[in-house]
């Protein structure tokens, strides 16, 4: 079976959470609790993955992404693997089903103890592309428009008026809180246009 853009184990109807042992070139990586895992590739990654909060991918990466879906483990978040990488994901609870699922097509039941092997293929797909649109131009709207003071515009235009006002703070607006408070906290990257 082939896919363009990602592979997806998850727990089918049931409100219950799987767990899914993965491996990475026959090394244990984790045992996933969660609703699933995506396993995309660079064209994927701007799909579901992007959407569990997996990052997006570069076309010319040559990687995957792995990003378990809502998981228990606060601290399980997505990985990038070579595209070189055989990943391995086992459905490995006993008594809840597990479905793969391929670009979005007919699920299929994964038997329990099953091995779902992943590898990027043999085969290519040749894609066509306009030469003066690049990937990052066609992109960028999915992107966080960022202020010059590397603050996330979105956060800013939540008071347009510039009327919220601090307690502890009164002498500040709550944008020039807001805007401080992030750009210390994150130290955001500024965006050259």
């Amino acid at each position: 079976m082939i896919a363009l853009n990602d592979a997806v184990l998850s727990r089918g109807e049931l409100s219950r959470l799987v767990l899914l042992r993965t491996r990475v070139n026959g090394e244990p990586l984790t045992e996933f609790n969660a609703d699933g895992l995506i396993v995309a590739t660079p064209t994927g990654s701007t799909a579901y993955s992007l959407s569990a909060g997996g990052p997006i991918l570069d076309p010319e990466s040559g990687v995957f992404v792995i990003t378990p879906i809502c998981p228990h483990v606060l601290t399980n978040r997505s990985i990038i693997v070579a595209q070189g990488s055989i990943i391995e994901i086992e459905a490995s609870d006993p008594d809840y089903p597990v479905f793969l699922t391929l670009d979005g097509r007919k699920p299929i039941h994964v038997e329990r103890g099953s091995m779902v092997t992943i590898r990027k293929a043999k085969k290519t797909l040749p894609l066509a592309s306009l030469p003066e649109a690049s990937f990052f131009s066609v992109d960028h709207p999915r992107l966080p428009d960022v202020t010059d003071k590397g603050v996330p515009a979105a956060l800013l235009n939540a008071d347009p008026q510039n009327q919220l006002l601090c307690d502890d703070h009164p002498a500040q607006s709550g944008h020039q809180l807001l805007a401080q408070t992030v750009a210390a906290k994150y130290q955001a990257v500024r965006l050259e246009q």
